[in-house]
């Protein structure tokens, strides 16, 4: 697909975020109780489909080929289970939410997760260099007509594609950071080196955001990325 240059991109209606009006930014307060906060069991979900599969499976099971929406944050985590996965669901033994040292239990609990061995290439698998400890993107997207974001589950080997999206293709194309642009998110089919098929999220711009729904969206933004940060990184990332 050719990209277009921001000149040639529409802007959102802010009725498709429901972005004309105070409601987004009063819904939070309004809806939460003082010590009351969002859980990871409150967001929808979605992961990347495996097997090399090119459709992704929305909240309510319809199939889609690409996901329309606005990125109001990304938070990469990294997350370590010590014993080879049999099905259970079970905690990392070490994860990174947020910081730059492993938080858990055992041996590589506080360490720095650039020196950390579970994190040097080859640590998972020599043969495809991968790392033990996995690199998690967490996407959460805000869909048409939704007040809560979706959390979308991107694995290691979509981290590459994600972060070229935001920090290299957007600026080149002139366009202003994610949060103000709305995304199209598709799937492309790659091969490893043993010959198994596997999936890579794929990015395009869109839409930019207009400054009559930007102060509400920033608003909105502001309010719930707090509750969004302080999410564990659970069993659900395995």
């Amino acid at each position: 697909m050719t990209r277009k240059r921001s000149t040639d991109i529409e802007v959102i209606d802010p009725e498709r975020y429901l972005l004309s009006s105070g409601f987004m930014r009063d819904f939070l307060k309004e809806t939460l109780g003082p010590d009351e906060k969002i859980t990871e069991g409150d967001l929808p979900r979605i992961r990347l489909p495996g097997l090399g599969g090119t459709t992704w499976e929305q909240p309510n099971g319809n199939p889609v080929k690409v996901l329309e929406g606005i990125i109001i944050h990304r938070q990469v985590v990294r997350a370590w289970w010590g014993a080879v996965y049999t099905g259970e669901s079970n905690p990392p033994d070490c994860s990174s939410p947020s910081g730059p040292n492993g938080i858990g239990h055992g041996h590589y609990e506080g360490q720095a997760c650039a020196t950390c061995p579970m994190s040097q290439p080859g640590s998972g698998n020599a043969e495809t260099m991968s790392q033990a400890c996995r690199v998690i993107t967490r996407l959460y997207m805000l869909f048409p007509a939704s007040v809560l974001p979706t959390m979308l589950r991107l694995p290691p080997s979509s981290f590459k594609s994600c972060k070229q999206y935001v920090l290299n293709d957007l600026p080149a194309l002139g366009f202003p950071a994610y949060p103000r642009v709305e995304t199209s998110i598709g799937l492309r089919q790659e091969k490893n080196a043993g010959g198994i098929l596997y999936s890579v999220a794929t990015f395009e711009p869109l839409r930019v955001v207009g400054p009559e729904a930007l102060e509400a969206l920033e608003a909105y933004r502001q309010a719930i990325l707090p509750l969004l940060k302080a999410l564990p990184v659970t069993a659900a990332e395995d």
